[in-house]
């Protein structure tokens, strides 16, 4: 094309490229031929040099700064930074959803790189910083894929990652080890500190550190003695704040006696990845004053004597008709609420939950995987509407994530319907602690379902439910 330009060009000048050259080759070098040859340079220079302006506009360039050398370990938050270079308008980038690795963005910054000014247009290139987390969830060749970044129409991507996650090792490994790798710290919290009996108090834990991230597995409360506590304890809620880093695992305890419920420091392992060995720690005691609730005196009875009743009785005689015909209109109100209450209440995905967490206890095997998945299907038609059917562990993870706003509650959740999957459709026992677990914490789950805040519109009235509870139960 370039060619046949220059041809056209020195036709007009009656002189053609290849004679140029020609001459050129023989020895000939009128001025004219040099004019021609830089001209020809001139114009290979100018297009060459577009074309590779125009494809750098194009693409933006995106790359990792270094990723830390293994060994890694599994439940290790991996720091990461990922390189942007573009313009003074902020990239987006986009996290890619993966299984076997939580990808996390925990800040940003920007570096600028050169600066330029045409008249009043003025051109930056400036460096974006996103520092990552990698926090692998599965044991093996992790890949994680490539991070894509975009600014306008530009868009750029990465290359991928490849890990290697290990298990920490079996060997000294602690009863307490919940599954963080990195220092962390302790913190327990009892709120309130004094109730009446009947009462219940909210204990959380809190595990502050770089360990928080792979924490996963609750911890246990236990009394001074290392036994069990006189109480009824329900699991909560398990936040992680990615910014302190720290994770809170809140259990609701309601002591069962009068007097002080002490509480034992809680101990968390944690696994060193430079030492390769287990490091505890501990948090400080915790103690709850429990009082009985006032009692009965009859004392405190106040009786009147004959001689104050029969006056009292001539003056009030003429209401008690207007009185009994207000009592009999409060009790017909009373039973249409009452009503509408009952209908309502068996209507309570709440209510459901709670009475699932109660017939489960007794049963093992399929009939307890049956029992389990019908009560979480049960639980997502009353609350949102969804038909009862079939009901795979990805759904229900993505409708209790969706309801609650609990990414915990909804691993479990999701956990508990893949392994009651696994026995109802294979008919054999479930092998690995880790396998069974879900389905031997099926009880707290669904007790986890029954006090879980909605967010979401229900179906029966139509209102949203953000920041409702349904009636305590």
């Amino acid at each position: 094309m370039i060619k046949g330009m220059l041809d056209s060009a020195l036709v007009a000048r009656g002189q053609s490229l290849s004679g140029c050259f020609r001459r050129a080759s023989g020895g000939e070098s009128p001025s004219i031929d040099r004019r021609v040859f830089w001209l020809t340079a001139w114009v290979l220079t100018l297009v060459l040099g577009s074309g590779a302006f125009a494809s750098q506009e194009g693409r933006l360039p995106v790359r990792f700064e270094q990723v830390p050398e293994g060994p890694h370990y599994l439940g290790q938050a991996i720091p990461v930074r990922l390189l942007v270079t573009a313009a003074e308008e902020l990239p987006v980038i986009d996290l890619p959803e993966v299984d076997q690795v939580d990808l996390i963005l925990v800040g940003s910054d920007v570096r600028p790189i050169t600066a330029g000014a045409i008249g009043t247009m003025v051109h930056e290139t400036n460096l974006y910083r996103f520092d990552l987390l990698l926090v692998p969830r599965a044991s093996g060749n992790v890949l994680v894929p490539a991070i894509r970044a975009r600014v306008g129409d530009r868009q750029g991507a990465s290359r991928p990652i490849r890990l290697n996650a290990i298990v920490p090792p079996a060997y000294g490994r602690p009863p307490w080890f919940l599954g963080g790798v990195g220092p962390l710290e302790l913190e327990l919290i009892a709120q309130p500190e004094a109730i009446r009996l009947g009462e219940s108090s909210l204990v959380s834990v809190r595990i502050k550190g770089q360990g928080a991230f792979g924490s996963t597995v609750r911890p246990t409360l236990r009394g001074p003695d290392g036994g069990t506590l006189p109480a009824e304890i329900e699991p909560e809620t398990s936040l992680l704040d990615v910014a302190a880093p720290a994770r809170t695992v809140t259990d609701r305890v309601r002591p069962t006696e009068a007097g002080t419920l002490r509480l034992a420091p809680v101990l968390v392992a944690w696994f060193d990845p430079e030492t390769r060995r287990y490091q505890t720690v501990s948090s400080t005691s915790v103690s709850i004053r429990v009082e009985d609730p006032p009692r009965f005196d009859p004392a405190m009875i106040e009786v009147a004597t004959l001689e104050e009743e029969e006056p009292r009785a001539i003056r009030n005689d003429w209401s008690r008709w207007i009185t009994g015909i207000g009592m009999v209109g409060v009790g017909l109100f009373l039973t249409v609420i009452t009503g509408r209450t009952v209908r309502r209440w068996n209507r309570s995905p709440h209510r459901l939950a709670v009475r699932a967490a109660r017939r489960i206890h007794s049963l093992e095997g399929v009939t307890r995987a049956d029992l389990a998945v019908g009560a979480v299907v049960g639980f997502l038609h009353l609350a949102m509407g969804r038909p009862e059917g079939a009901l795979t562990p990805p759904e229900a993870r993505e409708a209790i994530e969706t309801l609650t706003r609990n990414l915990s509650l909804a691993d479990r959740v999701g956990e508990m319907v893949e392994a009651c999957d696994a026995i109802r459709y294979s008919g054999r026992r479930i092998d690995g602690e880790d396998r069974r677990r879900p389905l031997d914490e099926a009880p707290a789950i669904l007790n986890a379902l029954a006090h879980a805040r909605l967010y979401e519109a229900r179906p029966d009235t139509g209102r949203p439910a953000t920041g409702h509870n349904e009636p305590s139960v």
